[in-house]
Protein backbone atom coordinates (compact mmCIF):
# COMPACT_ATOMS: atom_id res chain seq x y z
CA UNK A 1 0.00 0.00 0.00
CA UNK A 2 1.17 3.38 -0.54
CA UNK A 3 2.14 5.49 2.97
CA UNK A 4 -1.10 7.57 2.29
CA UNK A 5 -3.47 3.81 2.86
CA UNK A 6 -4.97 3.16 5.96
CA UNK A 7 -4.55 -0.74 6.67
CA UNK A 8 -5.94 -0.35 10.24
CA UNK A 9 -8.79 -2.45 11.73
CA UNK A 10 -10.19 -1.94 15.20
CA UNK A 11 -9.34 -5.41 17.24
CA UNK A 12 -11.20 -3.90 19.90
CA UNK A 13 -14.42 -5.43 17.41
CA UNK A 14 -13.10 -9.00 17.37
CA UNK A 15 -9.99 -9.71 20.38
CA UNK A 16 -11.69 -12.59 21.82
CA UNK A 17 -14.40 -12.95 19.57
CA UNK A 18 -15.45 -16.91 18.62
CA UNK A 19 -13.75 -19.99 19.98
CA UNK A 20 -10.28 -21.86 19.92
CA UNK A 21 -10.02 -23.02 16.08
CA UNK A 22 -9.29 -26.82 16.18
CA UNK A 23 -6.07 -26.69 14.22
CA UNK A 24 -4.39 -29.73 15.81
CA UNK A 25 -7.49 -32.29 14.63
CA UNK A 26 -7.04 -30.54 11.17
CA UNK A 27 -3.33 -30.57 10.78
CA UNK A 28 -1.22 -33.02 8.44
CA UNK A 29 1.62 -32.63 10.18
CA UNK A 30 2.58 -33.56 14.09
CA UNK A 31 -0.39 -31.40 15.37
CA UNK A 32 0.23 -28.19 17.42
CA UNK A 33 3.51 -26.98 17.88
CA UNK A 34 4.41 -25.73 21.24
CA UNK A 35 7.92 -24.61 23.57
CA UNK A 36 8.33 -22.83 26.28
CA UNK A 37 8.28 -18.98 25.79
CA UNK A 38 8.62 -17.99 29.82
CA UNK A 39 12.12 -16.86 28.22
CA UNK A 40 11.42 -13.84 26.41
CA UNK A 41 14.54 -13.67 24.18
CA UNK A 42 13.24 -16.75 22.94
CA UNK A 43 9.03 -15.26 21.76
CA UNK A 44 10.17 -15.19 18.75
CA UNK A 45 12.53 -18.13 18.32
CA UNK A 46 10.95 -19.79 14.86
CA UNK A 47 9.99 -23.86 14.95
CA UNK A 48 10.44 -24.74 11.68
CA UNK A 49 13.16 -22.65 10.54
CA UNK A 50 16.99 -22.45 11.19
CA UNK A 51 18.34 -20.24 13.35
CA UNK A 52 21.66 -20.79 15.76
CA UNK A 53 21.53 -21.03 19.47
CA UNK A 54 23.40 -17.69 19.62
CA UNK A 55 25.18 -15.26 17.66
CA UNK A 56 24.45 -13.76 13.93
CA UNK A 57 23.97 -15.36 11.08
CA UNK A 58 23.25 -14.04 6.97
CA UNK A 59 23.72 -15.87 3.93
CA UNK A 60 23.38 -19.40 3.40
CA UNK A 61 26.35 -21.22 2.41
CA UNK A 62 27.70 -24.05 0.52
CA UNK A 63 24.36 -25.81 0.72
CA UNK A 64 24.84 -29.67 -0.46
CA UNK A 65 22.75 -32.94 -0.26
CA UNK A 66 25.00 -35.93 1.20
CA UNK A 67 23.84 -39.36 1.65
CA UNK A 68 20.06 -38.06 2.43
CA UNK A 69 21.12 -35.45 4.55
CA UNK A 70 20.99 -31.67 4.39
CA UNK A 71 23.84 -29.63 4.62
CA UNK A 72 23.96 -26.05 5.59
CA UNK A 73 26.52 -23.57 5.85
CA UNK A 74 25.94 -20.13 6.48
CA UNK A 75 27.88 -16.72 7.54
CA UNK A 76 27.95 -16.56 11.38
CA UNK A 77 30.00 -14.61 14.08
CA UNK A 78 29.87 -16.83 16.76
CA UNK A 79 31.08 -13.97 19.24
CA UNK A 80 28.04 -11.21 18.64
CA UNK A 81 24.79 -10.81 17.57
CA UNK A 82 25.73 -8.13 15.01
CA UNK A 83 27.76 -8.58 11.51
CA UNK A 84 31.42 -9.17 12.46
CA UNK A 85 34.19 -11.67 11.78
CA UNK A 86 33.08 -13.53 9.48
CA UNK A 87 33.06 -17.73 10.18
CA UNK A 88 31.34 -20.39 8.04
CA UNK A 89 28.33 -22.28 10.69
CA UNK A 90 27.57 -25.79 10.42
CA UNK A 91 24.17 -27.33 10.47
CA UNK A 92 22.57 -30.63 9.30
CA UNK A 93 18.75 -31.58 9.11
CA UNK A 94 17.19 -34.73 7.48
CA UNK A 95 13.75 -32.75 6.31
CA UNK A 96 15.09 -28.82 6.04
CA UNK A 97 13.00 -28.41 9.37
CA UNK A 98 14.26 -29.97 12.66
CA UNK A 99 18.19 -28.86 12.35
CA UNK A 100 21.11 -30.08 14.56
CA UNK A 101 23.87 -27.13 15.04
CA UNK A 102 27.34 -28.57 14.04
CA UNK A 103 30.98 -27.10 15.00
CA UNK A 104 31.98 -24.01 13.03
CA UNK A 105 33.34 -25.18 9.83
CA UNK A 106 35.33 -22.49 8.60
CA UNK A 107 37.57 -19.60 10.38
CA UNK A 108 39.34 -16.45 9.39
CA UNK A 109 42.83 -17.02 8.84
CA UNK A 110 45.63 -15.00 7.30
CA UNK A 111 43.64 -14.62 3.91
CA UNK A 112 40.61 -12.56 5.53
CA UNK A 113 37.69 -13.38 6.93
CA UNK A 114 35.06 -16.45 5.01
CA UNK A 115 32.87 -14.50 3.43
CA UNK A 116 30.16 -16.38 1.39
CA UNK A 117 30.39 -19.22 -0.81
CA UNK A 118 29.32 -22.70 -2.15
CA UNK A 119 30.25 -26.53 -2.05
CA UNK A 120 30.22 -28.98 -4.27
CA UNK A 121 30.52 -32.81 -5.17
CA UNK A 122 34.39 -33.90 -6.64
CA UNK A 123 35.00 -37.03 -9.37
CA UNK A 124 36.61 -38.68 -5.95
CA UNK A 125 33.55 -38.03 -3.66
CA UNK A 126 35.33 -35.58 -1.55
CA UNK A 127 33.29 -32.11 -1.66
CA UNK A 128 35.12 -28.94 -2.81
CA UNK A 129 34.20 -25.55 -0.66
CA UNK A 130 34.47 -22.27 -2.36
CA UNK A 131 34.38 -18.77 -0.45
CA UNK A 132 35.51 -15.32 -0.58
CA UNK A 133 38.71 -14.42 1.49
CA UNK A 134 37.91 -10.59 2.66
CA UNK A 135 40.74 -9.50 3.78
CA UNK A 136 40.87 -5.53 5.70
CA UNK A 137 43.84 -3.50 3.90
CA UNK A 138 44.94 -0.61 6.39
CA UNK A 139 44.38 2.73 4.08
CA UNK A 140 42.67 0.92 1.37
CA UNK A 141 39.50 -1.19 0.46
CA UNK A 142 39.03 -4.40 1.48
CA UNK A 143 41.02 -7.55 -1.02
CA UNK A 144 38.48 -10.18 -1.99
CA UNK A 145 39.86 -13.12 -3.31
CA UNK A 146 38.42 -16.64 -3.95
CA UNK A 147 39.87 -19.82 -2.04
CA UNK A 148 39.26 -23.92 -2.30
CA UNK A 149 38.83 -25.87 0.79
CA UNK A 150 38.98 -29.23 0.38
CA UNK A 151 35.89 -31.69 2.87
CA UNK A 152 35.47 -35.15 3.20
CA UNK A 153 32.04 -36.78 2.60
CA UNK A 154 31.68 -36.25 6.36
CA UNK A 155 31.84 -32.55 6.03
CA UNK A 156 34.17 -32.97 9.14
CA UNK A 157 37.42 -32.61 7.85
CA UNK A 158 38.39 -29.26 6.19
CA UNK A 159 41.55 -28.82 4.31
CA UNK A 160 42.84 -25.48 2.89
CA UNK A 161 43.93 -25.54 -0.71
CA UNK A 162 48.35 -24.96 -0.29
CA UNK A 163 48.07 -22.13 -2.91
CA UNK A 164 44.87 -20.64 -1.86
CA UNK A 165 43.64 -18.39 -3.17
CA UNK A 166 42.88 -20.21 -6.65
CA UNK A 167 41.43 -16.50 -8.13
CA UNK A 168 43.08 -13.53 -7.14
CA UNK A 169 42.10 -10.18 -7.92
CA UNK A 170 44.84 -8.70 -9.56
CA UNK A 171 42.80 -5.21 -10.81
CA UNK A 172 41.96 -4.89 -7.05
CA UNK A 173 37.68 -5.11 -7.45
CA UNK A 174 36.19 -3.51 -4.52
CA UNK A 175 33.36 -6.12 -4.74
CA UNK A 176 34.22 -9.69 -5.93
CA UNK A 177 32.80 -12.17 -4.18
CA UNK A 178 30.33 -15.14 -2.99
CA UNK A 179 31.30 -17.55 -5.75
CA UNK A 180 28.89 -19.97 -6.74
CA UNK A 181 30.56 -23.65 -8.42
CA UNK A 182 28.82 -26.31 -10.51
CA UNK A 183 29.68 -28.96 -13.08
CA UNK A 184 28.50 -28.24 -16.71
CA UNK A 185 28.20 -31.72 -17.86
CA UNK A 186 27.35 -30.24 -22.02
CA UNK A 187 30.75 -28.13 -21.52
CA UNK A 188 32.84 -30.83 -19.30
CA UNK A 189 33.91 -27.81 -17.05
CA UNK A 190 33.54 -26.33 -14.19
CA UNK A 191 31.73 -22.72 -13.69
CA UNK A 192 32.10 -20.58 -10.94
CA UNK A 193 29.56 -17.29 -11.31
CA UNK A 194 30.81 -14.39 -9.03
CA UNK A 195 29.71 -10.73 -8.27
CA UNK A 196 32.02 -7.52 -9.96
CA UNK A 197 30.13 -5.12 -8.38
CA UNK A 198 26.75 -4.36 -10.17
CA UNK A 199 27.57 -7.66 -12.99
CA UNK A 200 28.39 -11.03 -12.62
CA UNK A 201 31.73 -12.94 -13.83
CA UNK A 202 31.09 -16.50 -15.10
CA UNK A 203 35.19 -18.48 -15.21
CA UNK A 204 35.56 -22.10 -16.52
CA UNK A 205 37.86 -24.54 -15.33
CA UNK A 206 38.23 -27.93 -16.22
CA UNK A 207 40.17 -29.05 -13.35
CA UNK A 208 38.35 -26.64 -10.41
CA UNK A 209 41.55 -24.93 -9.33
CA UNK A 210 42.86 -23.06 -12.29
CA UNK A 211 40.00 -20.69 -13.57
CA UNK A 212 39.75 -18.55 -16.69
CA UNK A 213 37.69 -15.25 -17.20
CA UNK A 214 34.61 -16.45 -19.72
CA UNK A 215 32.08 -13.39 -20.06
CA UNK A 216 30.26 -10.73 -17.89
CA UNK A 217 26.69 -10.40 -17.86
CA UNK A 218 24.54 -7.59 -16.13
CA UNK A 219 25.89 -3.91 -17.16
CA UNK A 220 22.97 -1.95 -17.25
CA UNK A 221 20.04 -4.44 -16.08
CA UNK A 222 18.32 -5.32 -13.08
CA UNK A 223 16.99 -3.02 -10.50
CA UNK A 224 18.28 0.60 -11.79
CA UNK A 225 18.67 2.01 -8.44
CA UNK A 226 21.28 -1.28 -6.81
CA UNK A 227 24.84 -0.24 -6.03
CA UNK A 228 26.12 -3.37 -5.57
CA UNK A 229 25.16 -7.41 -6.43
CA UNK A 230 25.88 -10.08 -4.16
CA UNK A 231 25.42 -13.57 -3.68
CA UNK A 232 24.48 -14.97 -7.25
CA UNK A 233 23.65 -18.74 -8.56
CA UNK A 234 22.62 -20.26 -11.66
CA UNK A 235 20.69 -23.05 -11.96
CA UNK A 236 18.87 -25.01 -14.80
CA UNK A 237 14.69 -25.04 -14.50
CA UNK A 238 12.87 -27.10 -16.22
CA UNK A 239 8.93 -27.05 -17.19
CA UNK A 240 6.64 -29.91 -17.12
CA UNK A 241 6.92 -30.69 -20.98
CA UNK A 242 10.83 -30.92 -20.45
CA UNK A 243 11.58 -27.29 -21.82
CA UNK A 244 14.06 -25.69 -19.78
CA UNK A 245 15.72 -22.14 -18.98
CA UNK A 246 18.60 -21.22 -16.88
CA UNK A 247 18.05 -18.82 -13.92
CA UNK A 248 20.40 -16.08 -12.42
CA UNK A 249 19.28 -15.42 -9.19
CA UNK A 250 21.02 -12.34 -7.83
CA UNK A 251 20.85 -10.41 -4.12
CA UNK A 252 20.99 -6.74 -4.37
CA UNK A 253 21.59 -3.62 -2.41
CA UNK A 254 20.37 -0.96 -1.52
CA UNK A 255 17.71 -1.59 -3.62
CA UNK A 256 14.43 -3.91 -4.06
CA UNK A 257 10.99 -4.18 -3.87
CA UNK A 258 11.44 -0.66 -1.06
CA UNK A 259 14.19 -0.28 0.06
CA UNK A 260 16.94 -2.06 1.70
CA UNK A 261 18.58 -5.82 0.46
CA UNK A 262 16.51 -7.60 -2.23
CA UNK A 263 16.68 -10.67 -4.30
CA UNK A 264 16.31 -10.56 -8.07
CA UNK A 265 16.65 -12.81 -11.33
CA UNK A 266 16.44 -13.39 -15.01
CA UNK A 267 15.84 -15.75 -17.02
CA UNK A 268 17.73 -16.47 -20.00
CA UNK A 269 19.84 -19.66 -21.57
CA UNK A 270 23.82 -20.74 -20.88
CA UNK A 271 25.98 -22.60 -22.92
CA UNK A 272 28.71 -22.63 -20.34
CA UNK A 273 30.20 -19.55 -21.28
CA UNK A 274 27.94 -16.98 -21.58
CA UNK A 275 24.83 -16.37 -20.19
CA UNK A 276 21.86 -14.95 -22.40
CA UNK A 277 18.81 -12.71 -21.31
CA UNK A 278 15.34 -14.01 -22.35
CA UNK A 279 13.97 -10.57 -22.98
CA UNK A 280 10.51 -12.39 -24.12
CA UNK A 281 9.83 -13.26 -20.37
CA UNK A 282 10.81 -10.38 -18.42
CA UNK A 283 9.73 -6.55 -19.14
CA UNK A 284 11.97 -3.73 -19.82
CA UNK A 285 10.43 -2.09 -16.68
CA UNK A 286 13.01 -3.56 -13.92
CA UNK A 287 15.53 -3.91 -16.62
CA UNK A 288 14.39 -7.72 -17.75
CA UNK A 289 14.79 -8.42 -13.78
CA UNK A 290 12.13 -10.53 -11.77
CA UNK A 291 11.72 -10.30 -7.86
CA UNK A 292 12.09 -13.91 -6.60
CA UNK A 293 10.42 -12.78 -3.26
CA UNK A 294 8.34 -9.16 -3.13
CA UNK A 295 8.97 -8.78 0.76
CA UNK A 296 11.66 -7.30 2.83
CA UNK A 297 13.16 -10.61 4.40
CA UNK A 298 14.63 -12.97 1.44
CA UNK A 299 17.98 -12.09 0.52
CA UNK A 300 21.14 -14.26 -0.58
CA UNK A 301 18.63 -17.21 -1.94
CA UNK A 302 21.40 -20.19 -2.97
CA UNK A 303 20.86 -23.60 -3.90
CA UNK A 304 21.43 -27.01 -2.56
CA UNK A 305 23.96 -29.30 -4.93
CA UNK A 306 23.65 -33.16 -4.88
CA UNK A 307 20.09 -32.65 -6.25
CA UNK A 308 20.89 -34.38 -10.05
CA UNK A 309 17.23 -34.73 -11.44
CA UNK A 310 15.23 -32.76 -9.16
CA UNK A 311 14.37 -29.30 -9.19
CA UNK A 312 16.50 -26.73 -7.65
CA UNK A 313 15.42 -26.11 -3.98
CA UNK A 314 16.64 -22.99 -2.41
CA UNK A 315 17.46 -21.51 0.97
CA UNK A 316 17.76 -17.90 2.04
CA UNK A 317 18.26 -15.40 4.93
CA UNK A 318 15.73 -14.29 5.92
CA UNK A 319 16.25 -10.63 7.24
CA UNK A 320 17.32 -6.95 5.81
CA UNK A 321 20.58 -5.00 5.39
CA UNK A 322 18.41 -1.84 6.17
CA UNK A 323 17.64 -3.46 10.03
CA UNK A 324 19.01 -6.50 10.54
CA UNK A 325 21.80 -5.88 13.21
CA UNK A 326 19.18 -3.77 15.01
CA UNK A 327 16.30 -6.41 15.71
CA UNK A 328 14.98 -7.36 18.93
CA UNK A 329 16.09 -11.06 19.00
CA UNK A 330 19.32 -10.68 22.06
CA UNK A 331 20.75 -14.57 22.17
CA UNK A 332 20.80 -14.65 18.20
CA UNK A 333 19.57 -12.73 15.19
CA UNK A 334 18.85 -13.87 11.74
CA UNK A 335 17.07 -17.30 10.13
CA UNK A 336 17.19 -19.14 7.20
CA UNK A 337 14.11 -18.98 5.46
CA UNK A 338 11.86 -22.45 4.44
CA UNK A 339 13.38 -23.96 1.11
CA UNK A 340 11.50 -23.69 -2.01
CA UNK A 341 11.79 -25.84 -5.16
CA UNK A 342 12.05 -23.61 -8.86
CA UNK A 343 9.58 -25.11 -11.91
CA UNK A 344 8.95 -23.30 -14.67
CA UNK A 345 5.24 -22.87 -16.64
CA UNK A 346 5.70 -21.93 -20.21
CA UNK A 347 2.83 -19.70 -21.38
CA UNK A 348 2.16 -18.21 -24.47
CA UNK A 349 1.12 -14.64 -25.24
CA UNK A 350 -0.20 -13.50 -28.62
CA UNK A 351 1.65 -11.02 -30.76
CA UNK A 352 0.37 -9.52 -33.54
CA UNK A 353 2.86 -8.97 -36.74
CA UNK A 354 1.25 -7.43 -39.78
CA UNK A 355 -1.55 -9.17 -38.89
CA UNK A 356 -0.92 -12.12 -37.96
CA UNK A 357 -1.22 -13.30 -34.55
CA UNK A 358 1.66 -15.23 -33.84
CA UNK A 359 2.40 -16.82 -30.15
CA UNK A 360 5.62 -16.22 -28.04
CA UNK A 361 6.83 -18.57 -24.97
CA UNK A 362 7.31 -16.64 -22.29
CA UNK A 363 8.70 -18.63 -19.19
CA UNK A 364 7.31 -18.22 -15.67
CA UNK A 365 9.41 -19.54 -12.74
CA UNK A 366 7.80 -21.00 -9.66
CA UNK A 367 8.50 -21.51 -6.25
CA UNK A 368 6.67 -23.91 -4.09
CA UNK A 369 7.64 -25.16 0.09
CA UNK A 370 8.31 -28.60 -0.33
CA UNK A 371 5.37 -30.86 0.48
CA UNK A 372 7.33 -32.78 3.26
CA UNK A 373 7.81 -28.77 4.79
CA UNK A 374 4.51 -28.00 4.01
CA UNK A 375 3.23 -31.09 6.36
CA UNK A 376 5.50 -29.69 9.54
CA UNK A 377 2.67 -26.83 9.70
CA UNK A 378 -0.68 -27.45 11.44
CA UNK A 379 -3.14 -26.29 9.30
CA UNK A 380 -5.90 -23.61 9.64
CA UNK A 381 -8.07 -23.56 6.63
CA UNK A 382 -11.63 -21.63 5.81
CA UNK A 383 -13.34 -23.88 7.77
CA UNK A 384 -11.43 -22.99 11.04
CA UNK A 385 -12.83 -19.27 11.13
CA UNK A 386 -16.19 -18.27 13.26
CA UNK A 387 -18.29 -15.93 11.73
CA UNK A 388 -18.05 -12.63 13.54
CA UNK A 389 -20.82 -10.64 10.83
CA UNK A 390 -21.07 -11.06 7.26
CA UNK A 391 -17.54 -9.43 6.41
CA UNK A 392 -15.13 -10.85 9.20
CA UNK A 393 -14.49 -13.93 10.42
CA UNK A 394 -11.55 -15.21 13.26
CA UNK A 395 -9.43 -17.92 14.29
CA UNK A 396 -7.36 -18.59 17.45
CA UNK A 397 -3.97 -20.98 16.62
CA UNK A 398 -3.01 -23.19 18.59
CA UNK A 399 0.47 -21.53 18.70
CA UNK A 400 2.71 -19.23 17.06
CA UNK A 401 3.38 -21.99 14.26
CA UNK A 402 0.45 -22.88 11.56
CA UNK A 403 0.03 -22.72 7.61
CA UNK A 404 -3.02 -20.53 6.70
CA UNK A 405 -4.04 -22.04 3.61
CA UNK A 406 -6.82 -19.90 2.12
CA UNK A 407 -9.29 -19.56 -1.39
CA UNK A 408 -9.96 -16.45 -1.62
CA UNK A 409 -12.82 -14.81 -4.17
CA UNK A 410 -12.54 -11.73 -4.92
CA UNK A 411 -14.63 -9.72 -7.70
CA UNK A 412 -13.39 -5.54 -8.71
CA UNK A 413 -13.11 -3.85 -5.89
CA UNK A 414 -13.13 -6.44 -3.37
CA UNK A 415 -10.30 -6.61 -0.51
CA UNK A 416 -9.53 -9.21 1.78
CA UNK A 417 -7.28 -8.08 5.19
CA UNK A 418 -5.55 -10.41 7.04
CA UNK A 419 -4.22 -9.26 10.23
CA UNK A 420 -2.26 -11.48 12.27
CA UNK A 421 -1.29 -12.20 16.18
CA UNK A 422 -4.52 -10.00 17.41
CA UNK A 423 -2.90 -6.70 15.73
CA UNK A 424 -4.43 -3.48 15.12
CA UNK A 425 -3.75 -2.61 11.34
CA UNK A 426 -3.38 -5.60 8.49
CA UNK A 427 -0.22 -7.33 7.85
CA UNK A 428 -1.49 -8.23 4.15
CA UNK A 429 -4.35 -7.16 1.85
CA UNK A 430 -5.46 -8.07 -1.18
CA UNK A 431 -7.58 -6.80 -3.65
CA UNK A 432 -8.92 -6.71 -7.24
CA UNK A 433 -8.51 -3.60 -8.37
CA UNK A 434 -10.93 -1.84 -9.59
CA UNK A 435 -9.21 0.34 -11.94
CA UNK A 436 -8.20 -2.20 -14.24
CA UNK A 437 -4.71 -2.86 -12.32
CA UNK A 438 -5.30 -6.42 -11.51
CA UNK A 439 -4.80 -8.53 -8.95
CA UNK A 440 -2.68 -6.76 -5.52
CA UNK A 441 -1.16 -7.35 -2.73
CA UNK A 442 -0.39 -4.65 -0.11
CA UNK A 443 2.27 -5.22 2.90
CA UNK A 444 2.47 -3.80 6.43
CA UNK A 445 4.13 -3.59 8.65
CA UNK A 446 5.01 -1.22 11.69
CA UNK A 447 8.10 0.30 13.40
CA UNK A 448 9.46 -2.19 15.64
CA UNK A 449 10.92 -0.81 19.72
CA UNK A 450 13.94 -2.07 20.06
CA UNK A 451 16.52 -1.60 22.94
CA UNK A 452 16.68 1.87 24.82
CA UNK A 453 13.01 2.71 23.84
CA UNK A 454 14.16 3.32 20.57
CA UNK A 455 12.42 3.00 17.17
CA UNK A 456 13.74 0.89 13.95
CA UNK A 457 11.99 3.47 11.78
CA UNK A 458 14.01 1.47 8.85
CA UNK A 459 11.12 -1.60 9.44
CA UNK A 460 8.44 0.10 9.02
CA UNK A 461 6.99 -0.73 5.96
CA UNK A 462 3.81 -0.02 3.88
CA UNK A 463 3.77 -1.13 0.18
CA UNK A 464 1.67 -2.31 -2.90
CA UNK A 465 2.20 -4.43 -5.87
CA UNK A 466 0.63 -5.61 -8.54
CA UNK A 467 0.83 -8.92 -9.24
CA UNK A 468 1.67 -10.42 -13.10
CA UNK A 469 -1.76 -12.79 -12.68
CA UNK A 470 -3.44 -12.76 -15.28
CA UNK A 471 -7.25 -12.22 -14.36
CA UNK A 472 -10.28 -12.66 -16.90
CA UNK A 473 -13.43 -10.53 -16.61
CA UNK A 474 -14.10 -9.19 -13.24
CA UNK A 475 -13.57 -11.95 -10.81
CA UNK A 476 -10.48 -14.03 -9.81
CA UNK A 477 -10.38 -17.41 -7.19
CA UNK A 478 -6.98 -17.02 -6.02
CA UNK A 479 -5.21 -19.98 -3.55
CA UNK A 480 -2.84 -18.59 -1.08
CA UNK A 481 -0.73 -20.59 1.66
CA UNK A 482 0.66 -18.39 4.44
CA UNK A 483 3.34 -20.06 7.11
CA UNK A 484 3.62 -18.41 10.06
CA UNK A 485 6.76 -19.23 12.65
CA UNK A 486 6.20 -17.49 15.67
CA UNK A 487 6.70 -13.90 13.89
CA UNK A 488 8.07 -14.78 10.78
CA UNK A 489 6.04 -15.59 7.56
CA UNK A 490 6.15 -16.45 4.12
CA UNK A 491 3.20 -15.96 1.84
CA UNK A 492 2.58 -17.75 -1.30
CA UNK A 493 0.23 -16.87 -3.93
CA UNK A 494 -1.58 -19.36 -6.80
CA UNK A 495 0.49 -21.88 -8.52
CA UNK A 496 3.65 -20.00 -6.63
CA UNK A 497 4.50 -17.33 -8.98
CA UNK A 498 4.37 -14.77 -6.58
CA UNK A 499 6.01 -14.62 -3.05
CA UNK A 500 6.28 -12.34 0.29
CA UNK A 501 8.67 -12.83 2.72
CA UNK A 502 7.78 -11.00 5.86
CA UNK A 503 9.23 -11.15 9.74
CA UNK A 504 7.46 -9.22 12.27
CA UNK A 505 7.80 -9.39 16.56
CA UNK A 506 4.85 -9.41 17.68
CA UNK A 507 3.66 -9.45 21.17
CA UNK A 508 1.84 -12.48 20.86
CA UNK A 509 2.89 -15.15 17.79
CA UNK A 510 -0.23 -16.97 18.54
CA UNK A 511 -2.60 -14.31 18.67
CA UNK A 512 -6.26 -14.77 16.79
CA UNK A 513 -6.11 -14.06 13.25
CA UNK A 514 -9.01 -11.85 11.42
CA UNK A 515 -9.84 -11.63 7.96
CA UNK A 516 -11.58 -8.71 7.23
CA UNK A 517 -13.60 -8.00 3.76
CA UNK A 518 -14.66 -5.22 4.86
CA UNK A 519 -11.75 -3.24 4.53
Amino acid sequence: MSGTDDLSVDASRWEGSGQKANSSTRSSGPGVLTRDTSDTQELWRPACHFSPHSGWINDPNGLILIDGRYHAFYQYNPHATVHGPMHWGHAVSNDLVHWQELPVALYPDSLGQCYSGSAVFLPDGDVAIYYTAHLEVPGDHALQTQCLVRADRALERFDHEPDNPVLGNSEKRRDFRDPKVFWHAPSASWIMVVTLGRSVGIFVSVDHVNWRFASEFGAGLGASEAIGWECPDLVEVYAPDGHSRWVLIVGIWPAGTEEGSATQYFIGDFDGERFELDRDSASSANGFAHWLDHGRDYYAAQSFAGRQGQPPRVLAWGSNWLYANQVPTQRYRGLLTLPRDLSLNIEYHGRSTQGDVKTAPRAVLLQRVPSEVCHEFPLLCDADFIPIDAQRRVARPGSGVYRLSLTVALSRGEHLAICLFGEEKANYVIWLDSQARGLMLGLHRDKQHVEHGLLLSSFDTDSTIALEIQVEGDSVLLSMDLYVDNGFTELVLGDGRHCATMAYFPESPAGPILLDQHW
